[in-house]
């Protein structure tokens, strides 16, 4: 996985490549706090994600949590089609709002 970022004006754009899943996840949680910590809006665009499960689900949640848990704004974007299918299997699509529905064309 890939974690690619930028920041501009307190505002973190990360773009995910590759591999979310139980093999890299460990990995990739210490970069994306690291990137939540130090911006004040962080911009996830999920459309790089090859691979997903559970995993790389759970770590969205402890990231949307933690912005939450700091005060700050963070948007999931550009859903790519095998996290949609796993949000929507594990029905978590309703704990990601509306940005779900809008990338899923409903």
């Amino acid at each position: 996985m890939d974690v690619q970022a930028k920041m501009k004006n307190g505002i973190c754009k990360v773009r995910l490549v590759g591999d979310m899943t139980i093999y890299n996840a460990a990995d990739m949680k210490p970069q994306l706090m690291k990137q939540l910590g130090r911006a004040t809006e962080l911009d996830v665009d999920l459309s790089g994600i090859l691979e997903f499960d559970s995993a790389g689900l759970q770590l969205l949640i402890l990231l949307k949590r933690e912005a939450m848990h700091q005060n700050k704004v963070l948007r999931f974007q550009a859903y790519s089609e095998v996290v949609m299918e796993v949000l929507t299997m594990t029905r978590a699509d309703t704990i990601f709002g509306d940005s779900v529905m809008l990338s899923s064309g409903i």
